[in-house]
């Protein structure tokens, strides 16, 4: 990781703390909807993705600092968001995360502009209903798409003190009716506290080490408690699988006829199976900081 120079660190390293603005009267689905617009009707330029972020951030009054960073020959820049001290007492710290950038092809609204927004309405209802006993931050980072840059350079700055007890990804949260939860081992108090708001819900879950590879890599590598999360198809579930060995699937999954072309786009999105999906996950977070 090569270092920046302390004039370049000045120049680009920026903390803001803006007041709270009024949310719009929308429901989760729409604000979720409205921010993948956002991002996405950004150009590829990661920059303009990440003032979208930024944007949204200012509204809710959260303090952030873009993290400018040079990792294996790439520099790109995450974004760090806290919830205030007060709003989160207690000794656990559990972080969201997804990458904001993406592929040339497409405008990036499922990969990765709905991972983003979707850490962003968590936030929101986080931030208006504390967590009691555990401290929240959000990762946005850069650079995924080219080698997980941006979360390795994350994980090889931070302290100890400062990584998260539990950090959970999102990645490809946009449509379908089922969430996909990468977890190495079934039996975690995470994986057990999203086991049970699913099932509570009554809404399909496929949990598991069998996952696409995202920035939840790079924190396996630290034996954090990891979780990662997709809004996907069930269906689609073995094909993608299957792809991701080397086979041939019995069919195209949609996913993969959408990420990483030109069809990625906010028509893509389903609104409504978000806003059904994230209130268990939210409700999930709540479990762990139950637990």
């Amino acid at each position: 990781m090569r270092k920046l120079s302390l004039a370049a660190l000045a120049l680009l390293l920026t903390c803001l703390t803006l007041p709270a603005r009024p949310s719009a009267s929308q429901n989760a689905g729409e604000r979720f909807k409205n921010q993948v617009l956002a991002i996405a009707a950004a150009s590829s330029d990661s920059a303009a993705r990440r003032t979208a972020i930024t944007r949204r951030l200012d509204e809710m009054g959260l303090r952030y600092c873009v993290e400018p960073f040079a990792f294996n020959g790439r520099r790109g820049a995450n974004v760090i968001a806290e919830l205030p001290a007060a709003a989160a007492g207690g000794g656990r710290r559990l972080m969201l995360g997804a990458h904001y950038d993406r592929v040339p092809e497409g405008q990036g609204a499922i990969d990765n502009a709905s991972g983003s927004a979707a850490v962003l309405e968590l936030l929101a209802a986080l931030q208006a209903k504390p967590l009691p006993h555990t401290s929240v931050t959000a990762a946005f980072f850069d650079l995924e798409e080219v080698g997980l840059r941006g979360s390795q350079a994350f994980i090889a700055a931070a302290s100890e003190k400062n990584l998260p007890h539990v950090f959970i990804n999102f990645d490809v949260f946009g449509y379908g009716d089922m969430l996909w939860v990468m977890s190495p081992t079934p039996d975690t108090p995470a994986a057990a506290a999203v086991r049970q708001a699913a099932t509570s819900a009554k809404f399909p879950l496929e949990l598991g080490p069998n996952y696409p590879p995202s920035d939840h890599l790079s924190f396996l590598k630290t034996k954090i408690e990891t979780l990662s999360f997709s809004l996907i198809g069930q269906t689609e579930i073995p094909h993608i699988l299957k792809m991701f060995k080397g086979e041939k699937p019995d069919q195209v999954p949609r996913v993969m006829s959408l990420i990483h072309t030109p069809n990625d786009t906010p028509e893509q999105i389903d609104a409504a199976a978000v806003g059904r999906a994230l209130p268990v996950v939210e409700q999930a977070i709540r479990l762990m900081d139950a637990k």
